[in-house]
Formats: C-alpha cells, sequence, structure tokens
C-alpha cells in the first residue's frame, strides 16, 4: 500500500510542476499519460498493489503538444505511454521508438446536453450532426468543448464532426477541406463554442456551473452524471449523430530504448490492463472493454439508456485520416474555423519582476507572440483575433492592442517597460475587464490571463468592485492565472473560482504552461 501511496504523492507533485529528478526516490518505471486519463489511474494503482514487491510506478500527464514533444525528442525519460487515442502516436515525425501497442478499451465521443435542453431541441431520438449545426445557426444551442489542438477529445470529436459533415466518406481528403459549404459548417458550429478548454475535468466542472451542452467522452460524461446525480443536479443526455462518431481507443504503448527490464516490467502491466481484473474495473469507469464498443448486459446499470446511452445497439464510427490530412485539418481548424479569441494579457511589471522574473516572462510572451515559434504547435493567433496587453505595478502603467497578426509588434512594444512598484493586482484585472467591453461572447471567445510573482498589494476598494461585477454577473470573462517567482495560488484561486477560470503554476516551464493556458482561449 505505500507504494500505492507513492504514486498518488508522485502524481500530485507533478501537477503542481515539481521535475522528476527532485522527488525522493527514482521512479523504476515511468509512464506518459493523455490529461483525459486521470480518472482511469485507480486501475493502474491496482497493478501496485497487487504487485507491491515491485518499485515505484511514475505517471506524468501531458497534453498531446507535450506528448508530442516528448516523444520526437532524441531522448526520452518515459517508458511507457497511455494516451486516450492513438492518433497522437500516429501523428509522431521520428523520435522515440514505439511498440507493443494495444488498445486497453474504447469510448465513444459524444454531444451531451442537458436532459431538458434535449427535450426542448427535439432530440430524444436520431440525431444528425446537420441537426447541430442547425441549431447553432438558430441559435438555440452553445457549448463547452475540449481544445481541438490541445486535447486527445477535442482532436477526435473535431475529425468525427468532419467526416459526418462530408456524409462520412471511406476517406478524408484534402479536396473535402476545400468545399466551401463544408467550411461554412464548420465555422457556423465552432462559433457556438462559449468555452474552449485544455482538459475533459475542467468541462466537466464547468457543467456543474451552469453550462447545459458539452462535448466529450462517453466514459467521462457517465462520471459526470453520476456527480451530478449524486448531488442533486440535472443530468446529460449522451447524443451519437447517426452519421459517425470518433472511438478514443486508449492505446497502452512501450517506449522501445533496449532495456529488457523495461520491456519485462511494461509487459507486466499491460497483460494487467487487458486481464479481467482490470477490464471489469474500466468498466465501472464508463469505458467500453470491448474493442469493438459492445457492452455486456452486466454493465448496463453503468451505460444506462435513460442517460441516452447507446448500450445495446450498433455505434457508427469514422475511419482516422491520414497523418498529413489531420495536420492540414488542424492548421485549418486555427486559421479559419475557430472561433476568434479576445485575450487580453494582464501582465506583473512589479519590482519583484526586476531581473531573473521579467526575463522569463518576456521569453514567454516572446513564444506565445511569435508565429514563427508557436506557429508549429497551431496555437499561434491570427489576423481574426484580437490582443491587449496590460502591465501593471502600483497602477495600469501601459496598454497595448491589436489583431493577432500584429502580436509581434505588440511584443516590441512590450519590451519597453520596466519593472518596479508594488504589485495592484485587482485594479489591472478591472482594466482588463473593462476592455473586454464591446467583445461580445457570441463572436470571440473573450478571456483574460494574468500573470504574477506575488500576492496582490492591498488595493481593497478593486478587489470589491471586481467581485460585485462577478456577482451580478455584469462580468462572464474567465480569468486565468499563471504563477511564477514566489507566487500563491491564496489570492489567485478565488479570482478563478469567481470567474470559472483555471491557476496554473508556471514556475518550471513557463512556455509549456502557455502551450496549455492557450488551450483555454
Amino acid at each position: 500500500m505505500r507504494r500505492g501511496i507513492a504514486l498518488l504523492l508522485m502524481t500530485a507533485l507533478a501537477l503542481v510542476g515539481v521535475p522528476a529528478r527532485a522527488l525522493a526516490a527514482p521512479a523504476q518505471f515511468h509512464i506518459l499519460a493523455s490529461e483525459d486519463m486521470r480518472a482511469l489511474e485507480p486501475v493502474l494503482q491496482a497493478y501496485i498493489d497487487k504487485e507491491s514487491k515491485r518499485g515505484n510506478i511514475q505517471i506524468s500527464y501531458e497534453g498531446i503538444l507535450d506528448i508530442k514533444r516528448a516523444l520526437e525528442a532524441e531522448t526520452c525519460v518515459y517508458d511507457a505511454v497511455w494516451l486516450s487515442n492513438s492518433i497522437p502516436l500516429n501523428m509522431l515525425n521520428g523520435g522515440q521508438r514505439i511498440t507493443n501497442s494495444r488498445f486497453i478499451a474504447v469510448t465513444p465521443v459524444v454531444f451531451a446536453v442537458k436532459e431538458s435542453r434535449a427535450e426542448q431541441l427535439g432530440w430524444m431520438g436520431e440525431l444528425h450532426m446537420a441537426d447541430i449545426v442547425n441549431a447553432v445557426k438558430r441559435g438555440d444551442l452553445s457549448f463547452v468543448m475540449p481544445s481541438v489542438t490541445q486535447t486527445n477529445s477535442g482532436l477526435s470529436a473535431y475529425l468525427g464532426i468532419l467526416s459526418a459533415l462530408c456524409g462520412n466518406p471511406n476517406v478524408l481528403t484534402v479536396q473535402h477541406l476545400r468545399d466551401e459549404a463544408l467550411q461554412a459548417d464548420l465555422t457556423a458550429l465552432f462559433s457556438g463554442v462559449v468555452r474552449s478548454s485544455g482538459s475533459d475535468e475542467y468541462v466537466a466542472e464547468l457543467v456543474k456551473q451552469g453550462y447545459d451542452c458539452i462535448v466529450g467522452s462517453e466514459a467521462g460524461v457517465i462520471r459526470l452524471n453520476r456527480e451530478l446525480e449524486a448531488s442533486g443536479q440535472e443530468t446529460m443526455r449522451l447524443l451519437y449523430p447517426v452519421d459517425g462518431v470518433t472511438m478514443a481507443d486508449t492505446p497502452f504503448a512501450h517506449v522501445n530504448k533496449g532495456d529488457a527490464s523495461k520491456l519485462e516490467e511494461f509487459i507486466k502491466i499491460q497483460s494487467f490492463l487487458l486481464d479481467a481484473q482490470a477490464q471489469e474495473m474500466l468498466a465501472g469507469l464508463g469505458m467500453r472493454t470491448d474493442l469493438g464498443g459492445l457492452i455486456y448486459p452486466e454493465h448496463y446499470e453503468i451505460f444506462r439508456e435513460e442517460w441516452g446511452v447507446r448500450s445495446k445497439s450498433y455505434i457508427g464510427t469514422i475511419v482516422y485520416p491520414s497523418k498529413a490530412l489531420i495536420s492540414q485539418a488542424q492548421k485549418q481548424y486555427q486559421e479559419l474555423f475557430r472561433k476568434p479569441a479576445f485575450t487580453v494579457f494582464c501582465l506583473d511589471f512589479s519590482g519583484s519582476m526586476f531581473g531573473e522574473g521579467k526575463d522569463q516572462l518576456m521569453r514567454a510572451m516572446e513564444y506565445i507572440l511569435d508565429p514563427a515559434l508557436c506557429g508549429g504547435e497551431n496555437i499561434q493567433f491570427t489576423d481574426k483575433d484580437r490582443i491587449a496587453i496590460v502591465v501593471f505595478n502600483t497602477s495600469t502603467v501601459g496598454v497595448m492592442t491589436g489583431a493577432g497578426d500584429e502580436s509581434l509588434a505588440l511584443f516590441s512594444e512590450l519590451r519597453t517597460h520596466f519593472a518596479t512598484g508594488s504589485t495592484f493586482l485587482h485594479a489591472a484585472l478591472l482594466d482588463s475587464l473593462a476592455l473586454c467591453e464591446g467583445y461580445a461572447e457570441s463572436v470571440y471567445s473573450v478571456s483574460i490571463v494574468m500573470m504574477t510573482d506575488g500576492e496582490a498589494t492591498g488595493d481593497r476598494p478593486s478587489q470589491q468592485r471586481l467581485e460585485a461585477a462577478y456577482r451580478r454577473r455584469d462580468a462572464t470573462v474567465p480569468i486565468y492565472s499563471i504563477m511564477f517567482g514566489d507566487a500563491s495560488d491564496r489570492q489567485l484561486k478565488p479570482l478563478a473560482e469567481m470567474s470559472k477560470g483555471e491557476v496554473f503554476d508556471g514556475r518550471v516551464d513557463l512556455e509549456k504552461t502557455f502551450r496549455r493556458v492557450r488551450g483555454y482561449n
């Protein structure tokens, strides 16, 4: 059991950015998992409990961009990967040798709406993807979706939508992507995205906070419905467009570096995951354990038909296109179909930032504002986007605004500012919020990204005005805070809760944190 506790501790440390080398004892076996696999960790815990004589197993959770980076690198600390979908493995360009991949379980990627909304929309029976597009066009539907560029489930959903709107061809081609009617439908559909999320867990939290339509995995929605039902809240109805959905296949694969002992350990873990005990646990977590998607009668209680779960009928699935086609589709999403963003970067230039703190912030801002640095990862701003930068210390000392394709000019202007004074972050947030007025959420994905290395200097009137705006719902703009230096989340977590935002820790790798944050705005 001690090793089980060690796994949970190491996972928690990974979440706050503690590097593997800082742990008390090196892991004997290091697994790289996608963010949306956290819910399945109890299955690996069961392996550790069963094989307690074995050493520690460490799990690191990453988004698909950082998974791709890690596996394409010349050297790699990981011994295995467990992903929610095989797409990232198929998208690799060189790097590590990935072998012995086996699908562990499957789950469809679906739309889900609150039961009352499903009834209002007449979606209690057969549904086509065009019905969803038309509902968005009429203004009857908006939804929360995991990031297409940052998450497996978001990318899987996007490919399923593409295929369905093309008539579910045997193979998607470049000609399909060039179709103007398809492009118009995709632009219309994604205009309905009210929040983009860097993780499935965050999507679930937004439902609890009032949003009524999401995109996510079937297993994730089943787990969410259990929580909603237990707390007396309205559950979600799962929707499976008859023109096809994507099926996430959770591959577990070996990162083969020629170490026979690591391969032996890998095979033991993989065999356990495919054995009856683990498969039963996976079914209990809402995963389909038959690789064809079949649900066994003893699990009907988990896959409940009253939630719309299709437990007894065939689910049409799509065939994934080529690596080149997926790359092209991602590029088109970022540049053409994605809802434009209005992002306010609220940057702490107080005296404590002088020196290394400011240098670190400037490197991160250059990375996110220079398309040559971030464009290859499909997180760059485009000419449709709008950017504002608010520089603050004792007060707001600079405001820069421009279109997304003017981002380098904004960075050049940012370089003229110096770090001095105190940290009046609430006043700066009020100024940032004021800049968001006029950017309708029906047209833009509006958000504030705040970066600070310390705690706010006392400015109670500004804090009270900011809190009052959110209490009155004059403001719905999420605040995403990035900590570095000596920053504490004590003052930042209430801002996230108030605005339905998030707090990120950028103290280990600020650029990596920026990549994560881009999944949310």
